[in-house]
């Protein structure tokens, strides 16, 4: 890994880091978006790349682990908390809250144990608490993580790869990653902890972006789960199910994930840059969701999420103790 500085917008210095594939660790690459491309804010920009070895695609160079905090603004976490506040509120997005909460209910019965990684404000683990369950939360985010406490929750706050080393083995039941993976520097390394702190035969469930989704190949730089530069890795089905085993995983199934708003989302994003504004950046972006228009991507979000080529994927995964974690480099 290599550091390196890079000036920005009126004089601002910023620090980045090359980076090697986390899979296999080769250095050799080609560049998916060139530097012009990958446009995320005035006067910043990043290359995302695919290893040229194992087609694992990662944003390098990538801003240090200390210069990211400053690309989750305040309103970041509060933007999620007012998306799922809406999501109550709405009859047809409340409908799209009870299908997502089925979705993410572990097959297990209470009272197991869970671990939700990148839990938010605890709304999960409130629900699942609630059915029965014993629950904890690892999150960033320190206000969010103190509401989840201040509702009664365990919620551990801090780096969720430095947390996990910290927790003791053979712990959960369960880990949920609900859309965190792609945030990790060293998602290998976080996958290998999890492994390490499940029960024996415990469960990993995951969603997360599918970078080989119809849409993405489709709208290129302009598909808004690319996310520059909050989403450090870009994984399809074939890289994802490579990094479980390298953690020493059994992958039982990857299935497409109906998202009616990344369509919404990415056509938004699309007609911002076409006609810049001041929306026209993921960061600047409000996660609003109109009720239908929604209604009407979902049909065909439905049928590519069935052929698995939708724009996010579910996960499910088992700790194979016969496999065991074993080093991929």
């Amino acid at each position: 890994m290599r550091a390196c500085v890079r000036w920005a917008g009126a004089g601002q210095v910023y620090r980045v880091e090359s980076t090697t594939c986390n899979y296999c660790g080769s250095s050799s690459y080609t560049i998916v978006h060139t530097s012009g491309d990958a446009v995320f804010q005035d006067g910043e920009r990043f290359d995302i790349v695919r290893c040229t070895t194992c087609d694992l695609v990662y944003l390098s160079p990538r801003p240090s682990k200390d210069e990211m905090a400053r690309y989750y603004p305040p309103e970041y976490q509060e933007e999620i908390r007012g998306l799922i506040d809406r999501l109550r509120s709405q009859p047809l997005l409340k409908l799209g809250l009870a299908m997502l909460r089925k979705r993410r209910t572990p097959p297990l019965s209470p009272p197991s144990s869970l671990l939700d990684i990148g839990c938010s404000h605890g709304d999960y683990l409130s629900f699942l608490q609630k059915a029965g369950w014993e629950v904890e939360g690892i999150e960033l985010d320190p206000q969010a993580a103190r509401h989840a406490q201040e509702a009664g929750l365990r919620v551990h706050q801090g780096d969720a790869e430095e947390l996990l080393e910290r927790l003791p083995s053979g712990r959960y039941n369960v880990v949920t990653m609900w859309h965190v993976l792609e945030h990790l520097y060293d998602p290998l390394g976080a996958l290998r902890e999890v492994y390490r702190i499940l029960k024996p035969d415990g469960l990993l469930l995951l969603e997360l972006p599918n970078s080989a989704s119809v849409l993405a190949r489709c709208l290129g730089r302009y598909w808004y789960p690319l996310e520059v530069p909050r989403h450090l890795y870009h994984f399809t089905p074939t890289t994802l199910s490579n990094m479980l085993g390298a953690a020493g995983f059994r992958v039982c199934a990857i299935e497409g994930v109906p998202s009616p708003e990344v369509i919404l989302w990415s056509l938004r994003l699309l007609k911002n840059r076409v006609r810049p504004s001041a929306a026209g950046t993921p960061m600047s972006h409000p996660l609003v969701v109109n009720p239908l228009l929604a209604a009407l991507c979902f049909p065909p979000s439905w049928l590519l999420a069935k052929i698995a080529k939708g724009d996010h994927m579910s996960v499910r995964a088992r700790k194979d103790e016969q496999r065991g974690t074993h080093e991929h480099r």
